[in-house]
């Protein structure tokens, strides 16, 4: 299967005219109003994972690192047939039914040795699962488009020691965004990997157990 490390069309946010936000808003104030009890809100579930899609191109079946597999209620459609899509989804359960509320590609990292860019970015958060190594990431940004990927270094029969790729490239350093990314396991072909990102502070470093 192939990853295409794109988003969803149907997840483009829209900006709604005024007028109809503030009806809208009006309407929510009056229905909260006129409720005798109170209805409990979905427990949405926010995590990385792959979405898989089917022969037609629709998305199916959600799988997580820990190898649960739940079947999309609502499957989107018109996306690369027989392709994993990993990403940050939001999503809530009903039995092994699963209804989609959000979802936020994430970059499937690959071997960039050979262009290596040690950029500097922020790192919000590192840890691992049995089929992933994960990273949120906060780049300095202005819209512009970044480039991830990993260097191979030292590496012993059983560890390797990588080092983040990022390229910045002409974007300039301004807000913060918010970056998934993810190394796959089954590519790494050891039990521990090292893993050194060049932040604002200096390079820091992250030792994973498989």
């Amino acid at each position: 299967m192939i990853h295409p490390n794109v988003p969803f069309p149907q997840f483009r946010p829209r900006r709604l005219p005024r007028r109809l936000l503030t009806a809208m808003l009006s309407a929510v104030v009056v229905l909260l109003a006129a409720c005798n009890s109170e209805e409990p809100y979905p427990s949405i579930v926010s995590e990385l994972a792959d979405g898989v899609t089917d022969a037609q191109g629709r998305l199916t079946t959600l799988v997580t690192d820990d190898q649960r597999q739940f079947t999309f209620t609502t499957p989107q459609t018109d996306l690369q047939p027989n392709a994993i899509y990993r990403g940050l989804y939001g999503y809530t359960l009903d039995g092994d039914r699963a209804t989609l509320y959000s979802f936020k590609s994430a970059y499937l990292l690959g071997d960039s040795t050979i262009k290596v860019k040690r950029d500097a970015v922020n790192v919000v958060s590192a840890w691992s699962t049995p089929r992933y190594i994960n990273l949120h990431l906060a780049p300095k940004t202005q819209g512009g488009r970044h480039y991830y990927g990993y260097a191979r270094l030292d590496s012993t029969d059983n560890h390797k020691f990588l080092q983040l790729h990022h390229r910045q490239g002409n974007d300039p350093q301004s807000y913060s965004d918010d970056v998934f990314a993810s190394i796959a396991w089954e590519e790494m072909d050891v039990d521990t990997v090292t893993l050194t990102i060049q932040t604002f502070n200096g390079p820091t470093t992250w030792t994973f157990l498989r």
